[in-house]
Order: C-alpha cells, then structure tokens, then sequence
C-alpha cells in the first residue's frame, strides 16, 4: 500500500481472475404480463401506463457499480476465544491481572475484488402495494472477495477471508411508508450471517469532506458505553505479548503498513490512498441494518450456532448490526477519468456481554481491460 492508493491493474493481474456465473443471454428481471381474455397483452389495461411500456426505473448512484474493480484495504476483527480452542497458551500471551482473555483481535492487510452484474439484469424490479400503488426499481447484484495478504502463511499463501454475494438496488420515493429515494444493500456471509441495511446519498463536487474516525474499541452491552482501552493490550502496537495476529507489528510499524494510528483510526488509510489523487466530484452511500430515523427497515439474521440460545442471551458471535459509507469517486488521472470505491464498513459482533466492532476499509479501482 502507499499513498497513492490502488493502481490500475495490468492484463497479468487481469489473468488471475476467472468468470464465477454463467447468466442467460436474454435474462432481464421484470413484470410478467399476460393477455386476457378478448384483450390485449396487458392485465391492468386500466393502468396510467401498462408494465410492459413503463420505462424502466432509475439506478440513481448505481451507475457507477459496473463491472469489476480491485484494491487493497484492512480489516480488524475480535474473535471470540474459548478456553475448549484456545488460539493463544499461556506461554505465548501471559496473564494480566484484570485483563480479559476471551478474545483474539486479528489484523488483516487485504486484497479485494469486487464484480458487479450487468444493469440490465436488475433493471425493472416490480414490488406490489396494498396500501399504496406498486412501484419499481433497479439495481445490480455482486460478488466480493477478500483474501490475507499480511504474509504470515507459511505457505505464502493469500488465504480467503470473505466472500460475499449481494445486491445493492436503488428505490425510488415512495408515499407508505413516506420516504424519499434510499439505497439497500443485501447480503450474505458464509459465517451465517445475512444483513439488509437501507440509506441515503449525496453527491458534492471535490474529494470527500471529510472520514470519520472510527474506533475498534468494545462496547459494553449493558451500559452502552467504551470499555476502558487498557483492558485490551492487543490495541497497543508496541505490545509483542498479547492475544493478537500478528503479535509482533514491529516490522510492520517500520514499514508504515500496521501502526498505531490504524490501530487508532483504521479509516486513516482511506485518507492516505487519496492524499496525491485529483478527485473531481464524490457521491456519498451511508446505509445501516438500523438506519436513523424517519427511515426504518432492514436488520440482521444469524445462523443459530452464531446466536447460541432462542433468545440470544449467551451468544458465541451474534451479529448485531452493521453500518457502511461508500465513497464514489470520480478520479482524474493525466486527462483520463475513472471511476473509484471507497469505503468503511463497521459490523458490531456480541458475545461475552460486550459489542465487539468489526471494521473493514478498502479502496478499489476498475481493472484495466487493455
């Protein structure tokens, strides 16, 4: 990684990917009309406008979700630690007096590719109203892909840490429930998890204003508020003896990869892949399984091993929520503009009477198809 960010990928990079789905040539999601009888084609020939001649609806940001890109990013995950699979002996991390040992906080250097389907494919949704009138929209379906590219495989290998199939469509505004245009993002993850969450965006000329800082810093449950961040050795880049991977960041502080600012601050990385780029103009995604009021909707679903109990009261890794901001940028690059993806990503994961943040960010670019 450096500050530039991503590059565009030459054809050899190009010759690590391969085609995951085969789709009908002539498959297009859409209404199914029929002709009734002594009619033509058309079963509400009351209609304003027949389905069939109704154009079709707005992708809105989605335009720019169009084939696929690729990037680098970072992730950090607390995995819960039972004392039946330990990761971590008593050798390898010594036991602190207060200090809790039922987690692994895991850093990953990453490597992404996300491919997005065809427009064309989700471009006529129908969903139909009982207490208001139908409506329908678009969107485009996706495959992620994030493998490891810290370097601790023995193998050198680049093992897969995530893959997730979803959809990301584009609503437009509807009367019942009164809501302007939103975004939802529907996925699934092989842990056992699938989510819905639904939002907004906003489109400004320049770079992004601004990246939040986000904290990885565990919630406790009850009170809603940060555990003390001394109870988490792993936090501190100088600790080598704590129940984390890696253990020792040293080589990786001295490389500017993992420091203590990320650790901080994971989405100061998105801040440093720009910092050299001419962004012209920036469309902002915020969506949530909870999203702030007036809108509502959405939420997470968990494989029971995940919720532990019916009631989730003793859970091995619920996932509680997530929360995402994408950032679409239009980058110009020596006359030439493209496309670029930006984002930070937050899954709040409970177990052990605390939400532990799952934070991921990553920025992507269009592969080069010369």
């Amino acid at each position: 990684m450096n500050d530039s960010g991503p590059k565009h990928h030459d054809q050899s990079s190009n010759d690590e990917l391969e085609s995951a789905f085969l789709v009908p040539k002539n498959f297009s999601f859409g209404p199914v009309t029929v002709a009734p009888p002594g009619g033509s084609a058309g079963i509400r020939p009351h209609a304003e406008v027949r389905e069939e001649e109704r154009p079709p609806p707005p992708l809105g940001p989605l335009e720019k979700f169009t084939g696929t890109f690729v990037g680098t990013g970072f992730n950090t995950i607390f995995r819960p630690q039972s004392t039946q699979t330990p990761t971590f002996n008593t050798q390898q991390v010594p036991e602190v007096p207060g200090v809790p040992r039922d987690n692994v906080l895991q850093l990953n250097l990453t490597k992404e590719t996300l491919s997005f389907s065809r427009a064309e494919d989700l471009k006529n949704v129908p969903n139909r109203g009982m207490v208001q009138r139908d409506i329908f929209f678009a969107g485009v379906s996706y495959m992620q892909f994030i493998q490891d590219v810290t370097g601790l495989d023995p193998n050198n290998k680049e093992p897969g840490i995530h893959l997730e199939p979803g959809l990301w469509m584009f609503v437009g505004e509807t009367t019942i429930p009164a809501e302007g245009p939103t975004l939802m993002r529907m996925a699934s993850i092989p842990h056992g998890t699938t989510i819905l969450a639904q939002g907004n965006s906003s489109t400004q000329e320049g770079p992004p204003k601004h990246f939040p800082e986000v904290s990885i810093t565990p919630i406790n449950l009850s009170t809603g508020q940060k555990v003390k961040k001394s109870l988490f050795p792993s936090l501190d880049a100088n600790n080598s003896v704590t129940a984390r991977i890696p253990q020792n960041l040293s080589r990786f502080d001295k490389a500017g990869t993992i420091t203590q600012g990320l650790l901080d601050n994971p989405n100061s990385l998105l801040e440093k892949h720009i910092a050299s780029q001419k962004i012209i103009s920036t469309t902002r995604i915020d969506i949530s399984t909870a999203p702030a009021s007036p809108l509502f909707g959405g939420g997470a679903d968990n494989m029971a091993f995940l919720l532990g109990d019916k009631d989730a009261a003793n859970p091995n890794a619920q996932t509680q929520g997530m929360q995402a901001t994408f950032w679409i940028e239009t980058v110009e690059d020596n006359g030439i503009t493209s496309t670029q993806i930006q984002y930070s990503q937050q899954v709040f994961l409970n177990f052990n009477g605390l939400s532990w943040p799952h934070v991921s960010v990553a920025t992507l670019r269009p592969i080069d198809k010369s």
